[in-house]
Order: C-alpha cells, then sequence, then structure tokens
C-alpha cells in the first residue's frame, strides 16, 4: 500500500513528544533563476493555515505549550514539531492544516518577501556562513547544492505566490513524505498520527521537475 515511510522511536521517560515531516523536494529543486522558492513556499505555508491565520496559529501552538517550525535543506523541507503528550492530538492536526491546508496568504507572501532580504544582510556579516556559501559555490559548480536556498535579490523578485503554492500542493503528497516520531508515544498513537497527516493529502508520486 503506498504512503509515507514512517519511523518511530519510544522513549516514555517524559511526557513530551516529537515529530518531524520532511517533505522529499529542497533547494536543489528549485528552478534556475528563482532560488529560494521552496525556502519561500515552507515559511509562508507555517504562516496561517485551516481556519487560523499566523497569529492565531501562534497563539494556539502558545496555550499548547506546542511548537511547530520549518526549515528547509537541500533535498527536504520539514515540518517539526514537539508537544505534550496530552496535546499530542492537538499539535497534530495544526500540522495536518500546514500540510493539506496552507493559506497562503497575499500578505504574508509580501511581508515575507520584504523580510528575506533582511536575513540575506544578516549573512553579508556573518562569516562563516559567507565562507559555508563560497565552499559550495566552489565545490559544486553547476549543481544544484551550489545554489543558495536563501534566494538573492534577483531571484526574489521573480517569486510568485500561486508559484509558491503550486510546489507545496505538488510535492505535498503521502508517497513524498517520511514522518518520524519520538518520545512518549506508542505504536497505536504513532499511526493515528500519521493517518491525521496524510489523511486530507493525495497519494500520487512527486514528479521529478518543479
Amino acid at each position: 500500500m503506498m504512503g509515507p515511510v514512517v519511523i518511530t522511536e519510544a522513549s516514555p521517560d517524559t511526557p513530551l513528544v516529537w515529530f518531524d515531516v520532511a517533505i522529499r523536494g529542497g533547494s536543489s529543486a528549485d528552478p534556475i533563476g528563482i532560488e529560494g522558492l521552496h525556502r519561500h513556499a515552507a515559511l509562508l505555508a507555517r504562516r496561517g493555515a485551516g481556519t487560523r491565520d499566523r497569529s492565531a496559529l501562534d497563539e494556539t501552538l502558545d496555550s499548547l505549550g506546542a511548537a511547530l517550525d520549518v526549515s528547509v535543506s537541500r533535498d527536504s523541507v520539514t515540518i517539526s514539531g514537539l508537544a505534550l503528550s496530552r496535546h499530542l492530538d492537538a499539535v497534530i492536526g495544526l500540522a495536518a492544516d500546514v500540510l493539506a491546508e496552507p493559506l497562503f496568504s497575499e500578505e504574508e507572501h509580501a511581508r515575507l518577501l520584504r523580510e528575506t532580504p533582511q536575513v540575506l544582510d544578516e549573512i553579508r556579516d556573518d562569516d562563516s556562513a559567507l565562507a559555508t556559501r563560497w565552499f559550495d559555490w566552489l565545490c559544486c559548480p553547476s549543481h544544484p547544492y551550489g545554489r543558495t536556498s536563501l534566494g538573492t535579490e534577483s531571484s526574489l523578485l521573480r517569486i510568485e505566490r500561486t508559484a509558491a503554492r503550486d510546489v507545496w500542493k505538488r510535492e505535498v503528497v503521502a508517497n513524498n513524505l517520511v514522518i518520524g516520531l519520538a518520545g512518549d508515544i506508542d505504536e497505536a498513537t504513532a499511526a493515528r498520527c500519521v493517518q491525521r497527516l496524510t489523511e486530507r493529502l493525495p497519494r500520487g508520486n512527486r514528479p521529478t521537475t518543479v
């Protein structure tokens, strides 16, 4: 039966559950000239989903004492969560909304495009980050690994909200996920969480091109 890869590591020492939902793809799949697209899509998806805008989503997480973050690597986009055991179902529901029903609001799209150049400015003042980017560029010439996941001033101007939304809808499919759960969780609870995370997602495979 088709579905995500699932990894579970039980450790009931503390009443906490950690989970990661890795979406195969990542910044190496950004189209040439539109570097930063996957990062933009991931951050935008986290800024409101289901019936909650960004503020409501953050407030709900705060009230649950939980965390829900996104990160982007060369080969994946990951949603990471941390929840108290008693609030796990509620936090999994929020993560499921981010996966299946992100709002991709025009307001947050514009705000993110204004914020990202500030991150680029900070990197220019960070010698370690500059050295890493220079190494990647020299080590992987003409290869996707040599390109930046953040984007550039010129590539950010080419990122459209609809393109970010389309990338998310194309790649966030059940068969393209790797889900890991650890902590105070058993196999039955893990199966219920996986079902909740994927029940609104299509089952098709991610295309090889974006």
